[in-house]
């Protein structure tokens, strides 16, 4: 279910239509770029996670304990960064690459306390691979130009 459901999220966010409507249709920024168009594969990718992600964490059904939280904790975390991403906030990157960062073992705890068996550790991977990887891309593609302007600071 929450393949299917990612699946036909990505679809319908990347289609042309969606990218004329919303981003096409911007007069205030130019989406043509090479980093914007990471940035809206960042947004599209990681909001079918965050759907598929929502599936995992209220429908699965956990031995309840305390590592609920770490799910919890990440999906907000998207959430938040997916939104401010889409505002065009550079917290945005910033929180999405932490999420992602945290994602690999946060993952790979969930799997082994979770899984039943290798095809549900394989579907897990297949789901939010896409996320994880235009996250760390995005990290990467802007990371140099955040590092210079926070080390030249912020002048009067």
């Amino acid at each position: 279910m929450a393949l299917g459901a990612s699946l036909v999220l990505l679809l319908s966010l990347s289609g042309r239509g969606m990218y004329e409507r919303y981003e096409g249709g911007s007069k205030s920024v130019d989406w043509s770029g090479p980093r914007m168009t990471l940035v809206r594969w960042t947004i599209i990718c990681n909001l079918a996670s965050v759907l598929a992600f929502y599936l995992f964490v209220v429908v699965y059904d956990y031995r309840i304990e305390w590592h609920i939280l770490i799910p919890v904790s990440l999906l907000l975390g998207l959430i938040l960064g997916v939104l401010l991403l889409a505002r065009q906030k550079t917290l945005g990157v910033l929180l999405i690459a932490i999420c992602c960062v945290y994602f690999v073992p946060a993952g790979g705890y969930f799997v082994w306390k979770e899984a039943s068996y290798v095809g549900e550790a394989m579907l897990f991977g297949a789901i939010f691979l896409p996320g994880v990887l235009t996250g760390w891309a995005s990290l990467f593609a802007f990371g140099k130009p955040m590092w210079r302007y926070l080390r030249a600071g912020v002048r009067p």
